[in-house]
């Protein structure tokens, strides 16, 4: 009987491509800080200040995507904010691979953390902040330095 064995050696992160950045927000409509636009508005100039490629969902809806998802709960002036960032790309449970896939997560971190009103702007970009730096070190560690 033969036995065939199979070696992955590529990391999640490597020969990626292009990725599409979404993010996901519980906050209400119109929140001055947890705000879908300014968020993603973030990540965007992180991302591209890292020579990490990025794309539309309309023009690659196959390409991985960078997730983030802040889920949060007010108490008077108090946050507590969870946020979680991941790479999602689609994944085939059979071999051959065929048209039956589905996103999972092949990276993922989070962080949680308290604040009032007044800090929560510079709380919420230091902590996404820091999730993203280390998605884009290992990003970058896996494929080398792009250049645009």
């Amino acid at each position: 009987m033969t036995r065939l064995e199979t070696t992955i050696t590529r990391t999640p992160l490597q020969d990626l491509g292009p990725i599409r950045l979404f993010v996901a927000c519980d906050a209400p409509d119109g929140d001055p800080i947890l705000n879908q636009r300014h968020i993603g508005s973030f990540a965007q100039v992180m991302l591209r200040i890292a020579h990490i490629p990025l794309v539309t969902t309309a023009s690659n809806p196959n390409s991985p995507r960078l997730q983030i998802t802040i889920r949060s709960l007010v108490a008077s002036d108090l946050y507590s904010v969870y946020v979680t960032v991941e790479l999602l790309d689609r994944v085939w449970l059979v071999r051959p691979a065929n048209e039956e896939s589905f996103d999972a997560a092949t990276w993922r971190a989070f962080s949680g953390f308290m604040s009032t009103a007044n800090e929560l702007r510079s709380n919420l970009r230091e902590h996404l902040g820091k999730l993203l730096a280390s998605f884009m070190n290992e990003y970058l560690a896996a494929n080398g330095t792009q250049s645009e």
